[in-house]
């Protein structure tokens, strides 16, 4: 408690500081000697420096030594940690898309795994049903406005937003350190427990439908077909409120 304490007066602080002027920095930074870490690999077919990244750094401030400048002299090749083109900077962006899931998956494929996932998906809320009764959900619809915005939010900012966050990179990690399943379990039991303030008796089905949005990323490669279900799962719900 108390470092949570500490914590927040520590932040509390930097939000009600005022930024000093840039005037009164400049001595600050003048007097500042900065020496980044600066590593030397060499072997038979070369060598490497490998400089430690320098970010937001104040204006004016030369971050250059003796030993920088001359491993620098002494390279052939630059390697940035930033993109320097607009090619570069292209494929790092589908890269990142990539590590989320946004890939491109075979049509074929992801028809017949939704198919079955949403077979499988009905016939786990019809026995839910029989044995538990009807699950209620908070109808939270109406409270985003006219039927237009609630589309745009529920049917595809929704499914879009929780598919990156809860396929692409809750599952997409676990699946570096766990087997498919487990990984599964884990991000349908965390995208179910996130739901519960709308209703506890609706969270068994969404860990459920979670869990086999997992499924549907690990089949096809890609968290777009999971969007397209998710999508029109909150489709049919939207319709049912």
């Amino acid at each position: 408690m108390k470092l949570r304490a500490l914590l927040t007066l520590f932040f509390s602080l930097l939000l009600v500081s005022p930024a000093l002027p840039q005037a009164q920095l400049k001595p600050w930074i003048a007097a500042l000697r900065p020496s980044p870490s600066l590593w030397h690999i060499k072997g038979e077919q070369g060598e490497v420096y490998l400089l430690g990244s320098v970010h937001v750094l104040p204006p004016n401030l030369d971050w250059h030594t003796s030993d920088i400048n001359r491993a620098i002299s002494r390279s052939d090749v630059l390697v940035f940690e930033v993109p320097q083109d607009q090619t570069a900077i292209a494929e790092l962006d589908a890269l990142i898309l990539a590590r989320l899931g946004v890939r491109r998956f075979r049509v074929g494929n992801a028809l017949k795994w939704i198919g079955a996932l949403i077979v499988a998906y009905l016939v786990f809320n019809a026995v839910y049903v029989a044995v538990f009764g009807e699950p209620h959900q908070e109808d939270i619809a109406e409270g985003f406005g006219a039927v237009p915005v609630q589309v745009i939010l529920i049917v595809v900012l929704a499914p879009i937003s929780e598919e990156i966050c809860f396929r692409g990179m809750l599952y997409g990690g676990l699946r570096t350190r766990l087997p498919v399943v487990p990984a599964a379990l884990v991000g349908g039991l965390v995208f179910g427990a996130l739901h519960a303030l709308t209703g506890i008796s609706a969270v068994p089905p969404l860990v459920v439908f979670g869990f086999l949005l997992c499924l549907l990323y690990e089949k096809t490669g890609s968290i777009v077909p999971g969007i397209v279900l998710h999508m029109l799962n909150n489709s049919v719900a939207l319709l049912g409120q």
